[in-house]
């Protein structure tokens, strides 16, 4: 069993790429989220400056991935298009980031389908969407990982291509894509834009960096 887990470089990288997307990074653990990673529109509140004791708070969506994974777990998940088995293991943490980001800027807009005064277009679409929208991200992540080369398809993605083509027309017609939004970049730099949910727990601090004001160390729970 390998277990891979993210550096420190790759989480500040990470997190200035969201920062430049409009969102923040924060880690977790498998066991606490169910899951490898997740994007959310919640907002979550984020230190203006970490190396500031008095720093400002605001509020922004947030990426979160999990701290460790076992490598062939995640390939062994379940997906409708794409074969993670193709993946190696230091392309995971890379592939998993720019899925989430690809949540954030290539899908179909939830809100926009729920709110379809046809029902049966809603109805249509609300069967697809989800399913779409893990697809794109995939895609999205691929792309980043592997330009140029094909999308390698799994046993399910074999099966579903026609259905999930039929899904992709039918929320381009009715539904709102997400690149069509304008977000905000958020400061840049190690300690802006800080999420607090980094500074509660020590091993959060450290990905963060040494500079964070002790004030921002106190766990709060």
């Amino acid at each position: 069993m390998a277990v891979v887990t993210i550096t420190r470089g790759q989480y500040r990288t990470f997190a200035e790429i969201a920062k430049t997307h409009g969102c923040v990074l924060t880690l977790s653990t498998v066991e606490e989220m169910k899951c490898f990673g997740e994007f959310s529109f919640m907002a979550i509140g984020v230190v203006r400056d970490a190396v500031d004791s008095k720093s400002g708070l605001t509020e922004k969506a947030a990426i979160t991935l999990a701290r460790s994974i076992d490598a062939d777990q995640f390939r062994s998940a379940s997906r409708p298009e794409i074969d993670w088995w193709q993946l190696e293991d230091h392309e995971i943490f890379p592939f998993l980031f720019w899925h989430e980001i690809g949540h954030r800027v290539d899908n179909f807009d939830m809100f926009s389908v729920v709110g379809l005064k046809d029902p049966e277009a809603r109805a249509a679409c609300l069967r697809h969407v989800n399913t779409v929208n893990e697809v794109l991200a995939d895609r999205f992540a691929w792309n980043k990982i592997r330009p140029g080369e094909p999308i390698p398809l799994g046993d399910t993605g074999k099966r579903l291509q026609d259905g999930i083509a039929a899904g992709l027309e039918h929320l381009r017609k009715h539904a709102v894509h997400t690149s069509t939004f304008t977000r905000q970049p958020l400061p840049s730099g190690q300690y802006r834009s800080t999420p607090k949910e980094m500074l509660i727990e020590p091993w959060k601090v450290q990905y963060v960096g040494t500079k964070v004001a002790d004030a921002w160390r106190v766990a709060r729970r």
